[in-house]
C-alpha cells in the first residue's frame, strides 16, 4: 500500500485530508455516586450513584439528578484510530519514517452554578500513553479515570463532562538522493469529542392553584364521577415544572382498605410480610395532547386514584382522588328488626293500637341495609396516605400526599359520608290502606329512623299504612311499609259445649269444644285453652290461630258463621268456633283410682289482643276415650323365614301413654323360653339361632309409664300366633326336606353378586375417579384419573417407600421442596428433590401438582441442561408429588454474586461455558415446543461440576382462557416487551430476549438488570431504543449477541438453533467432550 494513494497527503502543510483518518470515541460514560464510608462492611456501601453513557451521540448526553451530594467520579473512554493505517506500509522515498494514530485522550469537567454560564471549577483529567511523538494506530486505548472529591451541588448547577480523542502524527523526510534526515515534521490535530452533561434539579413540579395562575379551571386530579357504575378515568391538568420539566405522569388505582382499629378506609399497607400493588397502574407520557388511562374495576369497592407528576430529575408531587364504584348492589330489609309502630301493643306484633292514643311513633332501627356498602365500610372516613418510598439519598418517605392535593371534594371524601349500615337518606309518608299510592307526600327525613305524628282517628276499627323509603349513595332505593290499627275494646265469647268421643277427629281420642266468640273491629284470630284440675293443677295449654279461626273472603261468603273485621276487610273468620281437644290432654295416669273434675278455662284473644275468659267443666273424665286405657302391638306378621331364624313385624298401639319398652318371648316346645328386649318404637324384630324342625310360640309385652302390662293384649297375641308360627313352620321344614330352600338360597346370593359387581364396575363415561382401566384388567397402557387430570404411567409411579424425606429446603405457596434420598433403580441411593404440596391442599392445588407431572413426563424429556426429572409418587397423605434432580451448588444467581470478588481467567472461562450450555438446554426446550417465560439466572441451578440445569418453566399457562391478565405477576425486567403486560403469547422469540437478559447477568456477576430504571418506566425506555450496556466481563462477541436478542421487533430475533450454531463456533472441542472459549484473553486449561 503506498502512502500518498491511501492518506492522500498535502506536504506542504502536513494535513491529513483523508476524512477517514479521525479519531473515534468507541465508548464515553460516567458515574456519579455517593459512597457512605464505614468501618463496619454491612454499611460501607453506594447510597445511590448516576451513570450518563454519550457513546455514539452526536450531541450531549443530558441526565438530571435530584440528588445533593456526590463524593465519586468515575469515566470510562475507550478511544480508536479510524484508519487501516498501522505503520507497516511503504513509505515514499522521500520519507524516513511517520507514524498516524490517537495522540491525546483527555475529559473535561466544568461545574456551572445555579444556571450560569461561568464555571467555578475546571479539571481535565488525560489519559496516559499516547502523544504526538508517540501515536496509537493498532489497538484500542481504554481509559479509566475517576475522583474522589466531595462534590457539593445545588438546584439548577450543572456538572458538564467534555470526551475528547485527539489524532496526528510525525514524518521524518530525508533527502532521497543522499539518504540524509531532516527535522521531524507534525501532522495537524483531528479532534472528535462527546458531552455528558449532568444536571441538577431540587425543586418539585407545581401546579397553577398554587400560584393563583389557572386559567381554564385546571385542576391537580379530578373524576368526571366519584360514585360510578361505569370504568374510572382520571384527568388532570395545569402541572408544569421550570427548571427540568415535567417528564411523565404516573397514574395508581387502589382497592382500599378497612381498618377495624382506626375505623377508616386506606390503600393497603406495606408491612414486612406483604408487598401490595395497586389494582391499576399506568405510566402517562407528556405530550399536547394526553391521553387518559381508563381503568375497569371488576368489584364493588372504593378506589384511590394517585397520580404521581415527575420531572426529568425525578422530582415528585402527588395528589389524590376517591371513587365509589358499584353496579351490583341493592338495599334490602333485614327481617329480625323490623320496621313497626312502638306505641302499639308488643304482643300483636306492633300492629294494633289499643289505649286510644291518636299519637303513634314508628321505627325502623337497622331495618334497611345496603349490605355491600356496610360490609365494606364504604362510606367511612378516609385516612390520610401514609408516606412510603425512600431513594436512598436526601428524600425519605418521599411519596406523600399534601393536604391541597388530597380529595376534599365531590361526595366521596376523606372526610367520610354519615350513613347507617349504608343508607344516607330516609324519606317517610302515610295515609289509609285504600288510598292511592300513587299520590303518596314524601318527607325527607335524613338519616332519622323514627317519625312520630298525631292521626287524625283513634276510634275502633280505624287504620293508617305507613310507608318508609330509604335510599343508598348510589341511588338504590327500597320501600318498606306497616299498617297500624286501632281496637281499644273487647271481643264477646258465649257459653261454650262440648260433643265428647268423637269416631272422626283431629287426634286419635277427641272431644270438640263448640262456643261463639266474635270482634268486629279486629276480629278473634287467637284462642287459649288451659286445662286444670279441681285443686288447681294445670294439666294442659294450647293455642288455636290461623286454620282453626281464620277463613278467607271468598269462603267467607258462602258461610254463614263468618264475619270480616273493619279494621282488614280481607282478614275473615268464624263467628262459631268448633275446636278439638285430645283426650288424653287431662292427664290422668293409668293406675289413678280416682279422678278429679276438670276444668277448661277458654280465652278469646282479638286482634288488639284484648280478650274475654270462660269456663267447662268435665265432671267423669274417666268416661272420655283413652283414659286408662292401654293396649298391646297388633297385626303381627312374619315376612322371612329362613333355616335358623324369621323377622316379625307388627303395628304399635294407640294410647294416651307413653311406652317405655317391648319384650319379646320365644318359647320351644320342650317350654324352654328366650327373651329379647326390643327398643319402643320399633315395628319388626329378627330372632335367630333357631331349629328349622321345632315349633315355637312367641309372647310379646308392652310396658308403660305407669307401670302396668298390657296383660289381655298378651294373651290373644299367644294364641293367635301359634297358630300363624305353626304353618310357617311346616313350610320351612317343607322347602328344607326337598331341596328348594338350597336353590332359593342360590338365587338370592346370585342377586346380591349381580349388585357387587355393578357397584365394582361404574358407567364408562363417568367421571368420578372410578372409571380406571388400572383396575379392569384390560392390558392397554394405564392411567390414573383425578378431576379430569390423567397422569400418564409410561413412567410408572416411584414407590413410596423409595423416597425419604430428608430436610426441608424451602416452601413457596402452594408447595414445600425438600432434600430427599431415592433408593431405587438398584442401584447406590441417590440424592434428589422431592416437590410436593403443603398439608392445606385442596383440589386445585392436586390439579396443578398432577398437570406438571403430565407436563414433565410427556413433553420435556431429558437434556443435559434442563433439571432431570426422574418420576413421580402417589402419596396417601400428601397427595402426588414429583421428584427432581438435585443440583448442589444451588441458583446461578446466587453463585454470581457469591464469586463477585473471585473473578479470573477460570472464572471467565466459566461463565462462558454456563452460557453455552444454557443456550443448548433452550434450544432443547424450543425444540420439543416448550416456551420457559421466566428466563433468568434465579431458574437456572448448577450441580456440582458447575452445569447449567434450567427449572422454573411448566405448561402453558391459561392458554385455553378468555380472562384478562391483572392477576399475572410478571417480572418485567427478564421480559420481552411484547410480554411486559401479559405472558399468554409468550413465544421462544420472547425467550431469546430473555436469554439475553441472562448473559448481561452472567457477565456482570449477578447484578440486577436495568438498576437505574424504574419498572414502571421500562417499557418506554426499550421504545426509545435504549439497551443496557456492556457488562464488565463480557467481550464484543457475546455483548453483539446480547444486542441481537434485545431487537425490539421479535421476528428479528435469532432463534436458539441460530444462537446455538453461533456461540458453537466460538468454542473448540477438548478431551472428554469439554468445550473451550476461543479467545485471546482466556487461558488453554486443557492442559
Amino acid at each position: 500500500m503506498v502512502l500518498t494513494s491511501s492518506l492522500s497527503i498535502i506536504l506542504s502543510s502536513l494535513v491529513v485530508a483523508d476524512n477517514t483518518h479521525q479519531p473515534i470515541i468507541n465508548r464515553c460514560n460516567a458515574t456519579f455516586t455517593f459512597h457512605m464510608y464505614d468501618e463496619n462492611p454491612a454499611k460501607d456501601m453506594d447510597l445511590y450513584s448516576y451513570f450518563g453513557d454519550a457513546t455514539e451521540l452526536d450531541e450531549p448526553y443530558v441526565l438530571w439528578s435530584n440528588q445533593r451530594d456526590f463524593n465519586i467520579l468515575d469515566m470510562t473512554m475507550e478511544v480508536q484510530y479510524d484508519t487501516e493505517f498501522n505503520g507497516s506500509q511503504t513509505n515514499p522515498d522521500y520519507v524516513d519514517s511517520m507514524k498516524l494514530g490517537i495522540i491525546g485522550a483527555k475529559i473535561d469537567t466544568q461545574h456551572f452554578k445555579l444556571g450560569s454560564d461561568d464555571s467555578v471549577l475546571d479539571k481535565t483529567y488525560t489519559c496516559n500513553g499516547p502523544s504526538s511523538d508517540n501515536p496509537i494506530s493498532n489497538q484500542v486505548l481504554v481509559c479509566k479515570l475517576n475522583g474522589t472529591n466531595n462534590i457539593r451541588v445545588d438546584s439548577a448547577d450543572r456538572f458538564v463532562l467534555t470526551f475528547s480523542a485527539t489524532a496526528g502524527g510525525f514524518r521524518i523526510p530525508r533527502n532521497r538522493d543522499t539518504g540524509q534526515t531532516y527535522s521531524t515534521e507534525y501532522y495537524s490535530k483531528k479532534t472528535t469529542t462527546n458531552v455528558i452533561e449532568f444536571r441538577f434539579d431540587y425543586v418539585s413540579p407545581t401546579h397553577c392553584i398554587e400560584e393563583s395562575t389557572c386559567t381554564n379551571d385546571e385542576r391537580p386530579l379530578y373524576l368526571t364521577e366519584d360514585i360510578t357504575q361505569n370504568s374510572i378515568t382520571p384527568r388532570w391538568d395545569g402541572w408544569k415544572d421550570e427548571l427540568s420539566q415535567v417528564m411523565r405522569y404516573s397514574i395508581e388505582v387502589w382497592k382500599m382498605e378497612y381498618s377495624e382499629d382506626f375505623d377508616y378506609l386506606r390503600e393497603p399497607l406495606i408491612t414486612e410480610t406483604a408487598n401490595p400493588i395497586p389494582a391499576f397502574i399506568r405510566e402517562v407520557n407528556v405530550t399536547n395532547q394526553i391521553q387518559y388511562p381508563t381503568f375497569p374495576p371488576t368489584e364493588p369497592g372504593v378506589y384511590s386514584c394517585i397520580l404521581e407528576v415527575s420531572d426529568n430529575a425525578n422530582n415528585t408531587r402527588y395528589a389524590r382522588r376517591f371513587v365509589l364504584f358499584d353496579k351490583t348492589s341493592t338495599v334490602t330489609t333485614q327481617n329480625e328488626n323490623p320496621i313497626k309502630c312502638t306505641t302499639a301493643s308488643s304482643s300483636t306484633g306492633y300492629t294494633w293500637q289499643t289505649n286510644g292514643d291518636k299519637t303513634v311513633q314508628i321505627s325502623w332501627t337497622n331495618h334497611f341495609i345496603n349490605t355491600v356498602h356496610a360490609a365494606g365500610h364504604f362510606l367511612s372516613p378516609i385516612s390520610a396516605y401514609a408516606p412510603r418510598l425512600t431513594d436512598g439519598g436526601r428524600r425519605i418517605d418521599y411519596k406523600k400526599i399534601e393536604n391541597k392535593f388530597d380529595d376534599y371534594e365531590g361526595k366521596i371524601t376523606r372526610n367520610g359520608t354519615d350513613n347507617i349500615n349504608g343508607i344516607v337518606k330516609f324519606e317517610f309518608a302515610y295515609q289509609a290502606p285504600s288510598a292511592d299510592v300513587s299520590n303518596l307526600n314524601w318527607i325527607d327525613l335524613d338519616l332519622s329512623e323514627t317519625r312520630t305524628l298525631t292521626l287524625p282517628s283513634s276510634e275502633d276499627g280505624f287504620s293508617q299504612k305507613f310507608w318508609v323509603r330509604a335510599s343508598d349513595i348510589i341511588g338504590n332505593t327500597k320501600e318498606d311499609t306497616t299498617i297500624v290499627y286501632f281496637d281499644s275494646s273487647r271481643p264477646s265469647i258465649g257459653d261454650p259445649t262440648m260433643d265428647y268421643n268423637l269416631k272422626s277427629g283431629r287426634y286419635d281420642f277427641s272431644s270438640r269444644l263448640s262456643f261463639v266468640s266474635k270482634d268486629a273491629h279486629s276480629g278473634v284470630p287467637l284462642v287459649k285453652l288451659k286445662i286444670v284440675t279441681q285443686s288447681g293443677e294445670v294439666k294442659y295449654e294450647h293455642r288455636y290461630s290461623d286454620a282453626d279461626l281464620i277463613v278467607s273472603a271468598r269462603d267467607c261468603q258462602n258461610i254463614g258463621e263468618c264475619y270480616c273485621s273493619e279494621a282488614d276487610r280481607s282478614k275473615c273468620y268464624m263467628a262459631t268456633l268448633r275446636l278439638d281437644i285430645d283426650n288424653c290432654w287431662m292427664g290422668v295416669a293409668m293406675n289413678a283410682t280416682t279422678t278429679e273434675m276438670h276444668h277448661l278455662e277458654i280465652t278469646s284473644y282479638n286482634g288488639a289482643m284484648l280478650y274475654r275468659e270462660k269456663t267447662i267443666s268435665i265432671i267423669s273424665v274417666r268416661d272420655l276415650s283413652g283414659i286408662q286405657e292401654y293396649y298391646g302391638v297388633s297385626n303381627l306378621q312374619v315376612p322371612i323365614l329362613k333355616e335358623d331364624s324369621f323377622k316379625i313385624t307388627w303395628e304399635q298401639p294407640k294410647s294416651c301413654y307413653v311406652r317405655l319398652g317391648i319384650k319379646l318371648m320365644v318359647t320351644n316346645e320342650a317350654g324352654h323360653s328366650r327373651e329379647f328386649q326390643v327398643f319402643k318404637d320399633a315395628t319388626s324384630y329378627t330372632v335367630g339361632g333357631l331349629n328349622a324342625s321345632a315349633t315355637y310360640i312367641i309372647h310379646m309385652f308392652t310396658k308403660y309409664e305407669s307401670g302396668g302390662m298390657s296383660a289381655g293384649a298378651i294373651a290373644g297375641i299367644s294364641v293367635g300366633f301359634i297358630l300363624l308360627l305353626l304353618i310357617f313352620v311346616i313350610i320351612l321344614i317343607f322347602l328344607y326336606r326337598s331341596g328348594r330352600l338350597s336353590k332359593a338360597r342360590e338365587q338370592v346370593n346370585t342377586g346380591f353378586t349381580n349388585i357387587r359387581n355393578t357397584i365394582r364396575l361404574r358407567d364408562p363415561e363417568s367421571k368420578s375417579g372410578y372409571n380406571n382401566r388400572a383396575y379392569s384388567g384390560v392390558n392397554e397402557d394405564d392411567y390414573y384419573i383425578e378431576g379430569g387430570i390423567q397422569i400418564s404411567t409410561s413412567l410408572a409411579p416411584l414407590s413410596r417407600k423409595s423416597i425419604s424425606l430428608e430436610s426441608e429446603i424451602t416452601r413457596g405457596r402452594f408447595g414445600i421442596i425438600y432434600k430427599a434420598i431415592y433408593y431405587g433403580n438398584n442401584r447406590d441411593a441417590e440424592t434428589v428433590v422431592a416437590k410436593t404440596l403443603k398439608d392445606q391442599a385442596n383440589d386445585d392445588d392436586q390439579r396443578k401438582m398432577r398437570t406438571k407431572i403430565n407436563f414433565y413426563s410427556t413433553k420435556v424429556g431429558h437434556h443435559k441442561h434442563v433439571l432431570d426429572f426422574k418420576g413421580f409418587v402417589e402419596d396417601e397423605v400428601r397427595g402426588p408429588f414429583m421428584v427432581l434432580e438435585y443440583c448442589e451448588i444451588g441458583s446461578l444467581k446466587d453463585y454470581l454474586r457469591d464469586n463477585k470478588s473471585k473473578v479470573n481467567d477460570d472464572m471467565t472461562e466459566r461463565l462462558y461455558r454456563i452460557s453455552y450450555g444454557t443456550c443448548m438446554g433452550m434450544d432443547y426446550l424450543a425444540s420439543n415446543g416448550i416456551v420457559h417465560r421466566r428466563l433468568a439466572a434465579r431458574n437456572i441451578l448448577l450441580n456440582f461440576l458447575l452445569e447449567p440445569k434450567i427449572t422454573g418453566f411448566g405448561p402453558d399457562p391459561d392458554a385455553d382462557k378468555d380472562n384478562d391478565d391483572t392477576g399475572e405477576r410478571i417480572p418485567v425486567k427478564w421480559m420481552a416487551p411484547e410480554c411486559m403486560s401479559s405472558t399468554k403469547k409468550a413465544t421462544e422469540k420472547s425467550d431469546v430476549w430473555s436469554y439475553g437478559i441472562v448473559l448481561w447477568e452472567i457477565f456482570s456477576m449477578g447484578e440486577t438488570p436495568y438498576h437505574d430504571v424504574k419498572g414502571p418506566r421500562l417499557p418506554d425506555w426499550l421504545r426509545q431504543n435504549n439497551r443496557m450496556a456492556k457488562p464488565e466481563y463480557c467481550d464484543d462477541q457475546f455483548y453483539k449477541m446480547m444486542k441481537k436478542c434485545w431487537q425490539y421487533e421479535p421476528n428479528k430475533r435469532p432463534n436458539f438453533k441460530k444462537l446455538n450454531t453461533d456461540i458453537a463456533k466460538m468454542f473448540s472441542e477438548g478431551p472428554d467432550e469439554e468445550y473451550y472459549y476461543r479467545s485471546s484473553r482466556i487461558y488453554d486449561n486443557r492442559t
